[in-house]
């Protein structure tokens, strides 16, 4: 018998993306937006329908204009087990949060 390098056991573990898996994570992340494509069409996504196009067609990191909104993108590969890009992810981050939270801190500070 010898030795080889190689796995012995192998957990793999997954969960179905869908429509309300992604609002979870929305939801989880505080806002941020999340959009699931694999062969250049969306399985799923946070974002209304007209700006995935745009998602998909756009370069994933960076700022962005979707939608006449203005967004940081950040886009993951998702591989299968073999090492293979099956499908990316693109995670969004709308600037206009922010804005308002800033605009928020600003009003408390000047009624002071």
């Amino acid at each position: 018998m010898g030795q080889s390098d190689g796995l012995l056991n192998v957990l793999v573990a997954g969960i179905a993306v869908d429509p309300a898996h992604v609002i979870d994570l929305k939801s989880a992340t505080g806002g941020s937006d999340f959009v699931f494509v694999t062969n250049n069409q969306v399985v799923a996504s946070t974002l209304p329908p007209d700006v995935n196009g745009e998602v998909i067609a756009g370069d994933g990191n960076g700022r962005r204009e979707l939608g006449g909104a203005e967004y940081f993108s950040s886009t993951f590969p998702l591989m299968d087990l073999a090492g293979r890009e099956v499908g990316k992810l693109v995670i969004l981050r709308s600037f206009e949060a922010a804005r308002e939270r800033i605009e928020v801190v600003r009003l408390r500070l000047v009624a002071f």
